[in-house]
């Protein structure tokens, strides 16, 4: 008997303990930092069939993409990102991007490569 009780007194502890949540996640996470000095023209999205978002980011700022966690799964974030201007408009490049989960959100930026803006992964 004593057994028993000890576990469960051990287990009670468990969920009273401070720190990280046995919960499920509750923001999928996208934090995007323009490191180029210039001001970047992006397009954002959750998930292939979605539609497109447009985005300005100013030099020096960075901005947070956040979707509602869903037991079901949450789709793919995908980004346009304006490399350089074209003849109608800017020219894009797509990137598939990974996904953070609350105050760990993945870490992107923007920065000059050559004499185009790009995405990299922090």
């Amino acid at each position: 008997m004593k057994i028993k009780q000890s576990v469960l007194i051990a287990c009670a502890c468990l969920f009273l303990l401070a720190g990280a949540s046995f919960a499920d996640p509750e923001r999928a996470t996208v934090l995007i930092d323009n490191r180029t000095g210039k001001r970047v023209t992006y397009q954002f999205k959750w998930g292939a069939d979605a539609q497109w978002k447009d985005y300005v980011l100013q030099p020096g700022y960075n901005t947070t993409h956040r979707r509602e966690y869903n037991p079901k799964g949450v789709p793919a974030p995908y980004i346009n990102v304006a490399t350089a201007p074209g003849f109608e408009g800017p020219l894009y490049k797509r990137y598939k991007l990974d996904m953070g989960w609350d105050n760990k959100p993945r870490r992107y930026y923007f920065a000059v490569s050559g004499d185009k803006v790009d995405l990299f992964k922090d």
